[in-house]
């Protein structure tokens, strides 16, 4: 059994668009990877909206994935970033056993 996280995470800089993942980590040391990254930081930190502990976190992200390509707009088919709400994110992330993040 392979337990992890999925995520939800938003920047100022990007209103409208979240970052919706996966990590085998917890979403504090993803987020602080995310902040650190040259490569995709945009110039305000992410922040985490919610996150969720789940078995099999790799299957739970491709089907959500998939999920919110058919019913947003994903930014970039290689990229894990939508134009969506935090609310409509979380009525998918309902829909997934486990347990919530907790500041």
């Amino acid at each position: 059994m392979i337990y992890g996280w999925i995520y939800c995470f938003s920047n100022e800089s990007m209103p409208g668009i979240l970052k919706v993942g996966m990590t085998e980590r917890t979403p504090e040391i993803r987020l602080n990877e995310a902040n650190s990254s040259d490569t995709w930081r945009p110039p305000s930190p992410y922040k985490i909206e919610f996150a969720k502990k789940v078995l099999n976190p790799k299957q739970k992200e491709t089907t959500l994935h998939s999920l919110l390509s058919q019913y947003t707009e994903q930014i970039n088919p290689k990229r894990e970033f939508f134009r969506v709400s935090s609310e409509e994110v979380n009525a998918f992330f309902d829909l997934i056993d486990g347990d919530l993040w907790v500041k």
